[in-house]
């Protein structure tokens, strides 16, 4: 089984709405958006993403059209400026009345406070579309995963049909080197070439390889760093063939076997 970090996932419900992205990444890294006074949750909205989604970059994006702010105003402060305002009208003798048109321009009289109950009510209601949201986007995710997957097992298939390839047209050539061989005068020189073109430890491990793939692909749970280990090892026995093959037959088969290896790394890394 193997799961995408690639994914997108959308809730809302009433007046809040949650929008979610995931992107690749070696580790889990979040960046949230969210009203400010929403801020204090932050800890626990990156909680939440980090403990369902695992890894990947995700962006977060939280929006509501609830304000929970009450407008107070000061009356003292009001009086105050009021007090001051008449006591210089009545100094320089000027014109004119303290309205509340004046006194609104002074913007201490008036304060935002939080409504801390309110605050805990949207937050109740944002963590449910959140959660939501999080559901949405595992459910893109598998479905991303279930495509690297099945693509994966075409490749394994490609794999194993060109190692059989390989091992089919191993016999003629080492006919042809052992005739080579057997002209040399040296027998260190002809050691030193069958050791050279001996390719089937390399053969053997890499349907050792191939088999561990096969049972990863199998597993409940998605291995993607794992894959990507077996992978490196199947492109080390690949490079290590590629320099002891002399038969452009079989150079060509492990050219393709190194393209194939490759492709799939670059599907694999984008899963979990």
């Amino acid at each position: 089984m193997l799961i995408s970090m690639t994914g997108y996932g959308e809730a809302g419900s009433g007046r809040v709405r949650c929008e979610l992205r995931a992107v690749n990444h070696r580790f889990f890294r979040a960046s949230i958006s969210a009203p400010p006074f929403l801020s204090r949750y932050e800890y626990e909205i990156e909680s939440l993403l980090r403990e369902r989604l695992l890894r990947g970059m995700i962006y977060c994006n939280i929006a509501t059209s609830i304000t929970p702010q009450t407008m107070r105003c000061d009356t003292e402060i009001a009086n105050r400026y009021r007090d001051a305002l008449l006591s210089l009208k009545e100094s320089l003798d000027l014109n004119g009345d303290v309205s509340l048109d004046l006194l609104s321009r002074f913007g201490s009289i008036f304060s935002m406070e939080i409504d801390e109950q309110q605050v805990c009510e949207v937050w109740e209601g944002t963590r449910a579309v959140l959660v939501n949201a999080i559901e949405k986007l595992i459910l893109t995710r598998s479905k991303e995963g279930k495509k690297i997957e099945r693509d994966a097992r075409d490749r394994v298939k490609n794999l194993n049909r060109m190692l059989r390839d390989i091992e089919a047209k191993l016999p003629e050539r080492l006919e042809r080197e052992r005739l080579k061989i057997e002209r040399l005068p040296c027998k260190d020189e002809a050691l030193l070439l069958l050791e050279r073109i001996n390719i089937e430890e390399e053969v053997a491990r890499l349907k050792f390889h191939l088999s561990c793939m096969k049972e990863t692909l199998r597993e409940e749970t998605s291995q993607g760093k794992k894959i990507l280990f077996v992978l490196q090892e199947l492109l080390r026995e690949a490079n290590t063939m590629s320099n002891k093959i002399q038969d452009a037959p079989i150079s060509r088969i492990v050219v393709d076997m190194k393209t194939e290896i490759e492709s799939l790394r670059e599907e694999i890394e984008n899963v979990l």
